[in-house]
């Protein structure tokens, strides 16, 4: 089995049994990043089934290797990952929703003078 560094919401038949659906998972078996990531300020590299997250030297930014799902309402997430060297310093998990339009209510067909206050 590979070893894996960075988010996988993960693909094992176990974490299967306990959530419904798995939204996105990668066991980074293929070289370079798969379609779904995005990237900001990232030099990071995929290495023989590994998620090697890199900060330019001279960047001003840590590197930021992400992935874009639809906006849900009510989702429990699972994020499972693993250091794979002693040199790894840090890992972050953000979750960020700025851009969910949560969806409006039916409006009344009742006339406006016929609905109570």
């Amino acid at each position: 089995m590979k070893s894996i560094l960075c988010l996988a919401l993960l693909s094992t038949s176990a974490f299967a049994l306990d959530y419904p659906r798995v939204i996105f998972s990668d066991d980074f078996a293929a070289d370079g990043f798969g379609k779904a990531w995005g990237h900001y300020k990232s030099s990071s590299v995929v290495k023989d089934g590994v998620l090697v997250g890199i900060t330019a030297p001279t960047s001003d930014h840590s590197a930021v290797d992400n992935i874009k799902i639809e906006g849900e309402r009510d989702l429990e997430v699972s994020v499972k990952f693993r250091f794979v060297s002693d040199k790894a310093k840090s890992f972050n998990v953000w979750f960020d929703d700025k851009n969910y339009k949560a969806p409006t209510p039916a409006t009344s067909a009742r006339p406006p003078s016929a609905r109570r206050a």
